[in-house]
Order: structure tokens, then sequence, then C-alpha cells
């Protein structure tokens, strides 16, 4: 049995004038989106609770190597926990995400990729950076209202 990955890959225009000054003022805001950060915490603990248990089923006190399989375990399950403060900020010449600028400077199009991977993950690339964004609210949505002539 094989694993496929499968990206899906969309070039998307940005319709509005960009400037090179500055970002501009705040179009929109887009947060954290918290159900979906609660329920793969949720699906990751199943999975660690599954893995422990299957584990421990030998019976046996606690070794070394248990514990370091603890730490790895409670590093996944605590994972999409890390993103419980993520926003993206949309400003006339550029985006703000996690407190860091991404200017347009002139960009003409932007691509989104997403995949399947514990939940679909989905990426946005600007220019030379590509942001984690699979954990931000409707940002497909708010971008497209921000920035193109789709709604």
């Amino acid at each position: 049995m094989s694993y496929r990955r499968t990206v899906t890959v969309q070039r998307q225009a940005i319709t509005k004038p960009t400037g090179t000054g500055g970002l501009g003022p705040l179009l929109n805001t887009a947060g954290p989106d918290k159900k979906k950060i609660l329920t793969e915490t949720a699906i990751r603990f199943a999975i660690v609770a599954l893995a422990f248990v299957v584990q421990r089923r030998n019976g046996g006190g606690l070794e070394a190597m248990d514990h370091a399989l603890l730490v790895i375990y409670a590093g996944f399950f605590l994972w999409p926990l890390l993103h419980w403060r993520d926003t993206m900020e949309f400003h006339i010449n550029g985006l703000r995400f996690k407190g860091e600028d991404f200017p347009f400077n002139g960009l003409r199009e932007v691509t989104w990729r997403s995949w399947m991977a514990f939940g679909t993950t989905v990426r946005l690339d600007v220019g030379k950076e590509t942001l984690n964004v699979t954990y931000v609210a409707e940002v497909k949505k708010i971008f497209n209202r921000c920035y193109t002539d789709l709604i």
C-alpha cells in the first residue's frame, strides 16, 4: 500500500491596486479557527491514547523509552494548540500574519496550496514567502473579499 499526497494549487490574481509604501489602511482581520484547532486536538488525543494503550498492552512499568515516547506523543497531541493565536490582517498593500508584515510590492498573484495530512493543510505563497494559514478562520474567503472581485 502506498501513500499518495495530492496537492491542490490555485493561483489567484490580485485585482485591487497596491502601492509600495507600507501596508496601508486595514481592510479586514481573520482570527484563529478555534473549532478546527480543538477538533484536531481531540482527534490527535484519540490517536495518542490508542497508541499508548496498544504500547502498554504488554504491561510492566514505564521505561526510559516509554518516557521519550510520551514526550513525542505530547508534542504530536499539542501541536494544533500552538496556532491558538494565529491572526491575519488584510491591508491595502499587503498582509500582516502573526505580527510579521508581507507587503505585496507590485505582486500580481498569490498561490494557495492545500493537501490532506491529519486534516486539511492550507498554505499561502506571497512572493517568496509561504504562510501556513491552516488554522486561520475563513482566510480564503476574506482574502477574496479584500483583494479580488470574487465574492
